[in-house]
């Protein structure tokens, strides 16, 4: 029943960030389209400016809350097989790759738990959420107007292989970032409430964000390039990039990224927290759900 509630609160915590900061990220992929992109968006304006910030959202909430809810579901469902293991159970591959950090008898180190249970996680939610995205980020430059005709420009010019442009830029983007805010919300959970673990994590989600600003211009311009073909590759993209318009460029959106992760760092984790006191009581009438868990008893 557990696994239920982590994958509702999971969809309901991506659905409420998204949400509230949805106007954000439509600035932020604007920042980081071509100029020729950025001039053509302006002439074309349909919509009053305050409206089309949300172009583009029913389409994101479509992909985002079941790709949340696996994103999250997946990550607890991990975590709780690989705290259970010890080294020696797992395949003599795997044994090799993780020796040193202890012994055959003891179980993996927590934090190295908490990022293969990110990792694997964010890797199936990807799967869900980039066609969205791909739709999503294409309808906020202004290439179409509705999402049903960005889908058949897609189709028409690059195959269904399109809707999963940008797939990589995206994952090599968000495994580190989702690892290292996973790892540091779980070791903060360890030592303080949940409450003061939302605000502490706050501005390490900004450091994050900044990190991998250059990832997320290659893939928003992998993602609205549509039938141009302009880059070949995630490696092209960057070339060119840095050679027709400087280095600078690579950072473009990065003040707003920032803002965007960080508030949205804060608002997904407490509506996180905020939906498993709702959620739980709904499924174990009996049990309080303001009251923490006991943790599992792991060897460090």
């Amino acid at each position: 029943m557990d696994h239920l509630v982590n994958v509702v609160c999971g969809g309901f915590a991506g659905f409420v960030a998204d949400a509230l900061l949805y106007p954000l990220d439509t600035l932020k992929t604007r920042s980081q389209l071509t100029r020729n992109l950025q001039v053509e968006r302006r002439h074309m304006q349909r919509l009053p400016r305050y409206r089309s910030l949300y172009t583009g959202f029913f389409v994101l909430a479509l992909g985002d809350v079941p790709s949340s809810a696996v994103f999250y579901g997946i990550y607890e469902f991990t975590k709780e097989v690989l705290s259970d293991r010890n080294i020696s159970e797992f395949p003599l591959e795997l044994r090799h790759a993780v020796a040193g950090l202890g012994d055959e008898g003891t179980k993996l180190p927590l934090p190295l738990v908490h990022l293969a249970g990110s990792s694997c996680g964010q890797f199936c939610s990807l799967l869900i959420r980039n066609p969205f995205e791909v739709i999503k980020q294409q309808m906020q430059a202004g290439l179409h107007p509705t999402s049903y005709a960005t889908f058949q420009s897609i189709r028409r010019a690059q195959g269904y292989r399109g809707l999963y442009a940008g797939f990589f830029p995206t994952l090599m983007r968000e495994v580190p970032f989702d690892g290292i805010q996973f790892m540091l919300w779980e070791r903060l959970k360890t030592l303080e409430s949940a409450k003061s673990s939302v605000l502490r994590i706050w501005p390490m989600g900004g450091c994050a964000g900044i990190a991998t600003v250059p990832l997320d211009v290659v893939k928003t311009r992998l993602m609205t390039q549509g039938s141009s073909r302009m880059y070949s590759s995630a490696t092209d993209c960057v070339c060119r990039i840095v050679r027709e318009e400087g280095l600078r460029a690579l950072f473009s959106g990065m003040w707003i990224r920032t803002a965007w992760i960080t508030l949205g760092g804060f608002i997904f984790f407490a509506s996180l927290e905020l939906g498993k006191l709702k959620v739980r009581p709904l499924f174990r009438p009996g049990e309080d759900a303001s009251l923490p868990q006991a943790p599992r008893a792991h060897a460090a």
